[in-house]
């Protein structure tokens, strides 16, 4: 037969210096998580701010891009018509008389 063992309780003193510990560590942990949900807030901000600054970024950068093409757009035209009207110049003194390209008409 196994013998039971004692059971231990504590005196006043130490129930009463365990009951301060439990008490100061629970006011620890409380300060460790507001600390935290401060830090998981401001962190979420971060992150927020992150994104809609890259969203911002990204706006951005597509005005931007849509101005640079249009730009390209308008450039594309006016070099179209100055090629059109090179090509009629160029069919025009391909083209010409004798008496013309004699004296350089």
């Amino acid at each position: 037969m196994e013998e039971k063992k004692k059971r231990w309780r504590p005196s006043l003193t130490a129930y009463r210096e365990q009951e301060e510990t439990i008490h100061r560590q629970c006011v620890e942990l409380d300060a460790w998580r507001e600390k935290y949900r401060k830090l998981a807030e401001s962190t979420d901000m971060v992150a927020y701010q992150k994104v809609v600054g890259e969203r911002d970024q990204q706006i951005h950068y597509n005005s931007l891009k849509d101005k640079e093409l249009e730009s390209m757009r308008t450039q594309n035209d006016a070099l179209r018509n100055e090629i059109v009207e090179l090509r009629d110049e160029v069919y025009a003194l391909e083209h010409r008389g004798f008496f013309a390209r004699l004296f350089n008409l």
